[in-house]
């Protein structure tokens, strides 16, 4: 490719990039348009890859808002030490869950991979 061309395509880019209000980028709300998915996913009956992406994520979402809320309202009743005795919990499950991960994801290298592919094995199999 001619430099002119690649100078050209990356001026253009640096203008679209200026050319943004900064305020819009961090509340993530860009001219650029919404593909159908991210407007109105069908989460009852999701029929493509994309759109059970979107439909996870909106479940996690809703899943990690109400996780949140039972969480401070347990530690908004808890002792000091009970609120310790739970950080130490947390910390274990972590170690576990990383280390069963990675075993799992070293074990499945070979298998067809997705993002939707993913657990870990609580119970030995």
């Amino acid at each position: 490719m001619q430099l002119w061309k690649v100078l050209l395509a990356v001026g253009i880019d640096v203008v679209a990039i200026a050319s943004l209000d900064p305020s819009s980028i961090a509340r993530n709300e860009t001219s650029f348009p919404k593909s159908p998915v991210a407007q109105q996913p069908n989460c009852k009956n999701p029929q493509t890859q994309p759109e059970m992406n979107v439909c996870s994520r909106l479940d996690y979402q809703q899943a990690d808002r109400k996780l949140k809320q039972t969480y401070d309202r347990l530690r908004s009743k808890s002792t000091a030490t009970s609120r310790q005795q739970l950080v130490n919990s947390q910390t274990a499950w972590i170690a576990f869950r990383d280390s069963k991960l990675r075993i799992f994801n070293k074990a499945s290298l070979k298998e067809a991979r997705s993002p939707l592919q993913c657990s870990i094995p609580v119970f030995p199999m």
